[in-house]
């Protein structure tokens, strides 16, 4: 089990920039004072290896801060899974870090819940209809009106 208390012995955290880089070098490999992890190539998170176990940097910065390795999905708040700054972590719920998600890649529209159909576009959120629209920035404000009230801060458009 990682803990606050090794990850503080191996570890230094800045909670400004998000970066761990090691203090102590690992066996014969001498990486004291030098940034730790590498960036998942398909996924954009900082992984770290501790114990033998790849475990994402917003974890371990959780660990690190707050003294526990909480259930809960921990959330990026700008939605860059490489931004390991403290202040852009939050925890969060499946349904809140789905809410939080980018829209996908391979969207029509660009907007996040909203599609066209026909001449109009069309909002949904959480696969509820919310309305046709003549312009595709009605439709998204209206995406974005109603995302606000089901998930707050949680709700993106892009």
């Amino acid at each position: 089990m990682i803990t606050q208390e090794y990850l503080r012995t191996i570890f230094h955290y800045d909670p400004i920039t998000g970066i761990f880089t090691w203090k102590t070098n690992m066996g014969n490999v001498k990486c004291a004072g030098k940034r730790a992890g590498w960036i998942h190539p398909k996924y954009g998170y900082v992984v770290i290896r501790v114990c033998g176990i790849n475990t994402g940097a917003h974890r371990l910065a959780w660990i690190f801060s707050h003294g526990i390795n909480p259930k809960e999905i921990i959330d990026h708040r700008d939605g860059n899974p490489s931004n390991n700054a403290l202040e852009n972590l939050r925890l969060a719920s499946p349904s809140l870090n789905g809410a939080n998600s980018k829209c996908r890649s391979n969207s029509k529209s660009g907007i996040k819940g909203v599609r066209k159909v026909g001449k109009r576009w069309e909002a949904k959120a959480n696969r509820k209809y919310i309305g046709t629209y003549d312009t595709i920035a009605e439709a998204s404000a209206a995406y974005l009106s109603v995302a606000k009230s089901l998930w707050g801060e949680f709700a993106r458009s892009h």
